[in-house]
């Protein structure tokens, strides 16, 4: 039997490139998204379900798991890839706005474990991979929110990794560094802080964002698509995957220095030491 893969946040960025690619393998594709009715290309692929699903509904995830079992048969694998990341100073972002990011980044990703859990249980050999980030291993101003996240998803990974193994299901991360999605390259950045203390630090940062977006060193989504798909497929009990230099480069760095040294090595990237 094909085997058949549920992808959340499948509109844009790594998601749709994560949808794509698994179509191309001959997998069997839930391509999940909360507009559906906007989507005009992968609808149109053998063996690709395009649905509705919105991470913050309970609703809304179980219909979408109980029309792909019922197109399908089984669902093997659960990426959970839906996210949201905003630019902005901690003190100054509203306490709706933090929770907004928590129910899609963090609750989300739970609720849509917690409703395929039966499903996996029953079949004793299933996959859940995560979707993390380079960004909370070295940080940066402004993107906070965006950190403490994709780190609680982490947390829940390692976790879920010794609890789930014995049922037979594996728990993977992925964790992909700079990547040309829609999340990061979104240029909505406020126009100033209302703290002015946090002006100097505010503008050294919005250019630096600004300069990485102008370079071609970002990669494209089809990369950690494909390390994506690379996890589907391991016939080992590995953990993380990493996709991307910079990723990989974050990954060895704190391993091998000394905290205080990956700080300063950090501060000085990111042109903060000039505000010391």
């Amino acid at each position: 039997m094909d085997k058949c893969v549920l992808i959340t946040g499948c509109s844009s960025g790594i998601g749709r490139a994560t949808a794509f690619y698994f179509q191309q393998q001959g997998w069997r594709v839930v391509a999940t998204m909360r507009s559906p009715e906007k989507e005009t290309e992968l609808n149109l692929l053998d063996d690709v379900l395009v649905e509705a699903l919105d991470v913050t509904n309970e609703s809304s995830i179980q219909l979408a798991i109980d029309r792909a079992i019922r197109k399908f048969e089984t669902i093997d694998v659960l990426v959970n890839n839906a996210g949201v990341g905003i630019y902005a100073v901690f003190e100054e972002v509203d306490e709706e706005v933090i929770r907004e990011s928590f129910e899609i980044n963090v609750f989300g990703t739970m609720r849509v474990i917690r409703a395929l859990l039966p499903h996996f249980r029953s079949k004793q050999s299933s996959r859940i991979i995560n979707v993390s980030s380079t960004m909370p291993h070295l940080a940066a101003p402004l993107i906070s929110l965006y950190c403490t996240t994709k780190m609680a998803i982490e947390g829940l990974s390692h976790a879920l990794y010794y609890e789930l193994r014995p049922l037979g299901i594996q728990v993977m991360l992925v964790q992909p560094g700079s990547t040309r999605t829609k999340i990061a390259m979104q240029h909505d950045f406020p126009d100033k802080v209302l703290h002015e203390a946090y002006a100097p630090i505010f503008k050294v940062s919005i250019q630096g964002f600004r300069h990485r977006f102008e370079t071609e060193t970002m990669a494209l989504p089809d990369e950690p698509a494909k390390v994506i798909y690379e996890a589907a497929v391991s016939r080992s009990d590995r953990f993380r995957f990493v996709s991307g230099r910079d990723a990989k480069m974050v990954n060895l760095m704190n391993r091998l220095l000394p905290e205080h040294t990956l700080k300063k090595m950090a501060t000085r990237m990111m042109g903060l030491n000039r505000l010391a």
